[in-house]
């Protein structure tokens, strides 16, 4: 690294830095048109493509021409010789111009070069300027070759640029004509004809440097700048040591390429094979059929639900609805809707504790009955319980935590029936494994960063986001396989071949359906696995003339699942779940510490804008 900041300190002569005042704007493209006099100066025409956002008074552009570390290699002194922004020559004015002119620039004097200053008020469009101007004595005679050495692109830029383009014209050909270019490693360097030269750079990053050394026959200029030695041999040796150099850095980051792709495809097989390990260890289930025709075993809907999802899954309203709907089957609950004076459709539904001797009920179920529904009261309507829960903190608080105290007493009713495993299950081996496999791809990224590898930084990014889904669905799936049971494997099996009957039981060929009794229990465990309209579907196909006699008809659990197709039964269910949702939600944080949601969304507006080249004002 020293090394290269001495050479670039030796070559360096002239850089650029263009900015911007009173806006932000980026550079989308630089070209460069030189041409070399035979008086040892050179004419350089330069098109610079804008992309501007926001408000902009104009640009300015920094021409830095002298080098004390190497006075052989600078320029005597520049004139700016037109200024064109899209297609219109600029004036120069001697006098100070002021924000919100337009069409004229100044030159300022600055310490080793000048400053060119273009006011031209802009506003989210492109502006192309183009600047002309002579740098004088930049060519150096010695005994047996001319020399150009030239900063094109220096290092004072705050942003990358997406294409550099630069051509140098002789005044004539050249039989030893050679061109060296120092830069970026992707850079490309050529020689078209023999009186001219081309170098193309493309993602430029901000802080690299593009300058062109330039050997040519002495005969082509008459410059005063003459150094009486031989240089060629030294300059071709100096030259080798750089391509030397040069082409070790692309070797090496060849390998650091593949090294790279190498570790993060690890980093992504290995939580790959951890969880087929983990998977291949687990219980496997005996049972393989499509359908499986009657219920595993009858612990209730949320239970059914936590055998099914384990670890991924947790309580929701659906568990709540199918819950109630089985009290109200059992005879616990009953349902009733409420009508608004002259409205067709119920406006709410009561809610009452029919049955009040509870010891039949498992402690999930009489929890439910008496901490979330029926609380100091055996009577209540699903709007009143929405308000009532939601109406202070303390109360949502307290639902909150009836509410997990119920998913806690489901999953203990799990445990106690031998469907997931008692007591803590150890992941903490295979997570670690995933976690720094994870951790590799992070690295990768860092290196990039630090080593400023833009390629080993997209690889490790894409390793980075493909290794967060990854982590997060092999950890949550490794935590799923090791919570159950050899038996809850076996009902997870079932439970899901049951939803499949449930789902065509009308196309299979046998037509023992059982009663519509049994169809009321089983309508159920449907709710919670959220097929019951597709069901009641089937069941008015297959039992036409009980649904036409308990059409009319709003008491039971299995008349009301009846209509669940209806408006009336999907104005329950969306009431209800709207009133669980609102009555069991987290209480909102007004600390900050985290929480449910709280109202006023939307009343803010932020813009958010991108900065590529930092705004000055005049």
């Amino acid at each position: 690294m020293n090394k290269i900041k001495v050479l670039l300190i030796i070559i360096f002569c002239m850089f650029l830095i263009p900015s911007v005042y009173a806006g932000t704007a980026y550079i989308d493209s630089i070209n460069i048109e030189a041409e070399i006099k035979t008086d040892g100066s050179m004419t350089v025409c330069e098109t610079i493509l804008w992309d501007i956002e926001e408000d902009l008074n104009g640009v300015y552009r920094d021409i830095l021409v002298e080098n004390p570390s190497n006075e052989i290699n600078g320029a005597s002194g520049i004139v700016i010789d037109s200024v064109v922004v899209d297609g219109k020559e600029f004036n120069y004015s001697y006098s100070t111009l002021q924000n919100g002119m337009d069409g004229k620039y100044n030159i300022n004097e600055i310490d080793g070069g000048k400053q060119v200053k273009i006011f031209t008020p802009s506003s989210d469009e492109y502006r192309e300027t183009v600047i002309t101007y002579t740098l004088y004595d930049v060519v150096v005679k010695y005994n047996d070759i001319a020399e150009l050495y030239w900063n094109f692109i220096g290092e004072g830029w705050d942003y990358g640029i997406d294409n550099v383009h630069i051509q140098i014209k002789l005044p004539s050909i050249s039989d030893t004509l050679k061109i060296f270019a120092h830069g970026p490693l992707h850079g490309y360097s050529s020689l078209p004809t023999l009186d001219s030269a081309t170098v193309q750079v493309g993602n430029l990053r901000s802080g690299e440097q593009v300058d062109v050394r330039l050997l040519f026959d002495t005969s082509l200029t008459d410059t005063y700048k003459i150094v009486h030695e031989d240089k060629l041999d030294s300059i071709l040796a100096e030259e080798e040591q750089l391509a030397i150099e040069a082409n070790l850095k692309r070797e090496n980051a060849k390998k650091v390429f593949y090294i790279s792709i190498a570790v993060v495809v690890v980093a992504l097989i290995i939580p790959l094979v951890v969880y087929f390990s983990v998977k291949r260890k687990s219980y496997k289930a005996t049972f393989k059929g499509r359908y499986y025709r009657e219920l595993p075993e009858d612990y209730g809907p949320a239970v059914m639900n936590k055998v099914i999802h384990g670890s991924l899954g947790h309580t929701s309203s659906y568990d709540m609805l199918a819950t109630l709907l089985d009290l109200v089957r059992r005879k616990y609950v009953e349902i009733e809707p409420i009508y608004k004076t002259g409205k067709k459709e119920p406006d709410d539904y009561n809610l009452k504790l029919i049955k009040t001797d509870l010891d039949e009920l498992n402690a999930s179920e009489k929890h439910f009955v008496t901490e979330l529904i029926f609380v100091d009261t055996t009577e209540i309507a699903l709007k009143e319980l929405s308000k009532k829960n939601s109406k202070n903190m303390k109360a949502q608080t307290k639902a909150m935590q009836a509410y997990t105290k119920w998913g806690e007493l489901i999953e203990e009713i799990a445990k106690e029936k031998d469907l997931i495993k008692k007591g803590k299950i150890k992941t903490a081996k295979s997570i670690l494994m995933c976690v720094f496999s994870f951790l590799l791809t992070i690295a990768i990224v860092i290196y990039g960063i630090v080593m400023n590898y833009e390629d080993i930084m997209g690889i490790g990014t894409v390793g980075f986001f493909f290794g967060i889904y990854e982590l997060v669905f092999v950890i949550l799936q490794i935590k799923d396989m090791k919570a159950r049971t050899q038996k809850g494997v076996e009902h997870k099996a079932m439970w899901k071949a049951f939803k499949k009957f449930l789902q065509d039981f009308s196309k299979l060929d046998e037509r023992d359906y059982k009663s519509i009794v049994i169809w009321e229990h089983y309508l159920v465990y449907a709710t919670a696995l959220g097929v019951s309209r597709k069901v009641i579907k089937q069941l008015k196909i297959v039992f036409p003339t009980e649904f036409e006699e308990n059409s009319n008809m709003f008491g039971t659990y299995m008349t009301i699942s009846l209509l669940s197709d209806s408006d009336a039964f999907s104005n329950f269910k969306s009431l209800f779940s709207s009133a669980a949702s609102t009555a069991f939600s987290a209480p909102s944080s007004s600390t900050g510490s985290g929480g449910g949601f709280s109202g006023g969304a939307g009343g803010r507006r932020r813009r958010w804008w991108r900065r590529r080249i930092l705004a000055l004002k005049m």
